[in-house]
């Protein structure tokens, strides 16, 4: 593995992005139920919203312990590997987290690797490959 993909800049991005959105929709929340007038109703979704992005930091927080160095590496290559090429969602999420646990087929590992062949996989193929 190179020193680059074993950085935590991903999920470093994912938790502070997640956090501080969390924290601004909350005050804004506050904020539009004690001065909005009409729309105080606003407000209370805002706060709601950051409940929901907190939930998801919770997630993020444990899903980044949970994991080895290598791991988080593999996982965050296979997010941006789908995301070089216009993809995400769940099914991008699901496809990480095969390859975060090496039961990727190796069809799939090569189509992961093609569609951005400027970043290298930085974990050991052939754990992939045997399943392991």
């Amino acid at each position: 593995m190179s020193g680059a993909s074993t950085t935590p800049r991903y999920w470093i991005n994912q938790i502070l992005i997640c956090s501080i959105t969390a924290a601004l929709l909350f005050v804004l929340g506050v904020l539009f139920m004690m001065f909005g007038g009409k729309d105080r109703g606003l407000g209370l979704f805002m706060i709601l919203g950051s409940l929901v992005l907190v939930g998801t930091l919770i997630w993020l927080v444990r899903a980044y312990r949970r994991m080895s160095v290598s791991q988080r590496a593999v996982y965050a290559w296979a997010i941006m590997q789908q995301h070089s090429a216009g993809m995400s969602g769940t099914s991008a999420m699901g496809m990480a987290d095969r390859a975060q646990a090496g039961t990727l087929r190796p069809d799939e590992l090569q189509w992961l690797i093609d569609l951005n062949r400027g970043t290298p996989y930085p974990g050991d193929t052939r754990a992939t490959q045997t399943g392991v």
